[in-house]
């Protein structure tokens, strides 16, 4: 807890992003770090390390043989870093290992979106699962190899909707665990980011830096020409909606917990109810 408290400055307090692949993580910190008195923990590799650095160019000179290796290359990465920045961001919080002095102290953010925009999110961009599959009924047929040391969500492979299942009742956790916790919906910064803003910085207690800052494009590399508005639009008018499949929906709604989707304000989307794709 000392070596946390000393990657802080006096005037800032320490903030943890956690969220799911595909969920606003990197848009949520940068956000966070232009807007609030606050240290962001890092929540990946860092660049400098040299083993991560090797097993990256084997990954992607051998992506099929390499990608174990450079797994369990982050998976060391984060063991041996915890102390300092309490884990890779998408992971399961590990209360216990956090620790009662980190629990009082450090501010928690959790990030989450729409389960079923999620579930296509991950489909098209499945950082951490090996390939893509062609069709997304096939993929939410996959049972996911998981990152044991690293995810905390068990060992053994789970389907796409358990995966989310379980990562929400991690944070369900970490927010009753915490003194400074607070679960928000990515959907919300997309309405209206500045209020959004304002609501974590109040709940938290964090001083906000001064005139808002906000994000305008796109985090990702990938994403560069990508506007605000541009997913605005795309999830506040639920468009992903239109992907959606009445197999899907009913494969999904199978496993997802619909007391979790409830908790976190989104509602059970119904295999009966229309658009369905017409491809």
């Amino acid at each position: 807890m000392e070596r946390l408290r000393s990657s802080t400055s006096s005037s800032d307090v320490a903030l943890k992003i956690y969220g799911e692949r595909n969920t606003g993580t990197n848009y949520l910190t940068a956000l966070m770090d232009q807007n609030l008195c606050a240290e962001v923990l890092p929540g990946h590799v860092d660049g400098k390390d040299l083993r991560t650095q090797l097993t990256r160019r084997l990954h992607r000179a051998l992506p099929g043989l390499a990608r174990g290796l450079h797994e369990a290359a982050r998976d060391r990465y984060f063991e041996a870093t915890f102390a300092r920045n309490l884990g890779w961001k998408h992971m399961n919080p590990d209360v216990a290992r956090i620790g009662a002095d980190a629990l009082s102290s450090v501010r928690f953010l959790m990030v989450v979106k729409n389960p079923y925009s999620w579930l296509l999110s991950l489909f098209q961009r499945p950082y951490h699962v090996g390939g893509k599959d062609t069709r997304f009924e096939e993929f939410l047929e996959r049972h996911l190899g998981v990152m044991e040391q690293r995810e905390n969500i068990g060992r053994d492979p789970l389907s796409p909707v358990e995966v989310w299942n379980r990562k929400m009742r991690g944070y369900q956790v970490l927010k009753a665990a915490a003194k400074h916790a607070m679960i928000v919906r990515y959907e919300d910064f997309l309405e209206d980011e500045a209020a959004a803003l304002e609501r974590v910085a109040t709940q938290l207690g964090i001083t906000l830096r001064g005139t808002h800052i906000p994000i305008t494009g796109g985090v990702k590399h990938a994403d560069g020409e990508l506007s605000h508005k541009d997913y605005a639009t795309y999830y506040l008018q639920e468009k992903w909606r239109d992907r959606l499949s009445k197999s899907a929906l009913e494969r999904i709604n199978a496993e997802l917990d619909p007391d979790l989707v409830t908790r976190l304000g989104y509602q059970m989307i119904s295999p009966d109810q229309p658009p369905y794709p017409t491809a």
